[in-house]
């Protein structure tokens, strides 16, 4: 008799047989293989999941986007949707697995989506016994548990050391999540769009705290439940003026992510979605207007408003909002980031 594992494996592999064929069917048996390599390292996983709901949101999510790097938009999403539909017939036909479905100890569930150990004990040890407390073991998990809680009182709690959760599968996972869920980012990067709403919380807060907001006894306590500040990637290669312009974003309520060089930039800007970029034009890897134009490109209609600031004149391109000098200085540079993305509101 095989056992369970040996049975998981096989679905992973045929599950991988069918997302090549129909790469192959489109761009060649080579780049079909880089592709898919592609978006397992884009999905933070070593195999393709072996559930068909897990597959089918990894062909909606990181392999939508690994095609769309190679691929033309249109194409790989015909690809993307071709895979979908292939696995809801099978899903509906019976033929394979469906998820168990979660227990019903309580109508309160907390997800708890922490790579710490330690922390996820002493969190889930403060919640026995009153709420229905799982942890997820990867991204595709956390999704198909997401959507099957739809109608569950339900709490996550976000690290940011969890495999594959960021850029698109943090999207892909802000979609599935009923209105009525309750997030906290505990430690790690800000939240990006679709989580508006979510906590951030100082990595050391400490774990009874956060049992205590998922138990829904109240809220956080003031100095741990601030609003979220706005995300800015800040991208330029003099280290002195990064700094200097760093520390006055952070004093106006900014959350900045600094930046050496443009493809840096590229991949803060794809793991964060950040809701605004401040970038120099002459950088080493991508210049700012490489960097515009490849957002626009990879965000569509979505692309942050991005700012060169830069030391000569530049003439606006495809993807740039807008252009200033160095020279014109600090408040000029800080009220057109305003115009853009306004700070949030001061405490008083």
């Amino acid at each position: 008799m095989q056992n369970a594992n040996g049975g998981a494996a096989r679905r992973g592999d045929e599950f991988a047989r069918l997302a090549l064929d129909h790469l192959g069917r489109v761009c060649g048996a080579d780049e079909s293989g880089v592709i898919l390599t592609r978006a397992l390292d884009l999905a933070g996983v070593t195999s393709v999941p072996e559930e068909p709901v897990g597959f089918g949101l990894f062909a909606r999510g990181p392999l939508r986007d690994a095609m769309e790097e190679t691929l033309e938009p249109a194409i790989a999403a015909a690809t993307s949707d071709a895979l979908t539909r292939v696995v809801r017939q099978l899903v509906q036909s019976g033929v394979r697995r469906r998820p168990e479905a979660l227990s019903r100890e309580t109508d309160r569930v907390v997800l708890l989506v922490l790579n710490d150990d330690r922390r996820a004990e002493r969190v889930a040890a403060q919640l026995r016994g009153q709420a229905e407390v799982h942890r997820p073991r990867d991204v595709f998990g956390l999704l198909q548990m997401a959507e099957r809680c739809a109608d569950r009182s339900l709490f996550l709690v976000i690290d940011g050391g969890f495999p594959g959760l960021r850029g698109p599968m943090l999207t892909t996972l802000a979609r599935v999540l009923p209105e009525s869920a309750q997030t906290i980012f505990w430690g790690g990067p800000p939240p990006g769009r679709g989580f508006e709403r979510a906590r951030h919380l100082p990595a050391a807060t400490n774990p009874r705290e956060v049992a205590t907001f998922c138990r829904g006894e109240g809220e956080l306590p003031p100095e741990v439940a601030a609003t979220r500040k706005p995300v800015l990637v800040l991208a330029d290669d003099d280290p002195v003026w990064r700094a200097t312009l760093r520390r006055r974003l952070e004093h106006e309520g900014y959350e900045v992510l600094s930046c050496p060089d443009g493809f840096t930039a590229l991949e803060a800007c794809i793991d964060h979605e950040p809701d605004v970029v401040v970038s120099d034009h002459d950088m080493p890897t991508l210049d700012g207007a490489q960097l515009a134009a490849l957002l626009v490109s990879r965000f569509q209609d979505e692309a942050p408003p991005f700012l060169i600031v830069s030391s000569r004149e530049i003439e606006p391109t495809a993807g740039v909002t807008g252009v200033l000098r160095k020279q014109d200085g600090l408040p000029e540079i800080l009220a057109m980031v305003r115009r853009h993305a306004p700070p949030p509101p001061r405490e008083t």
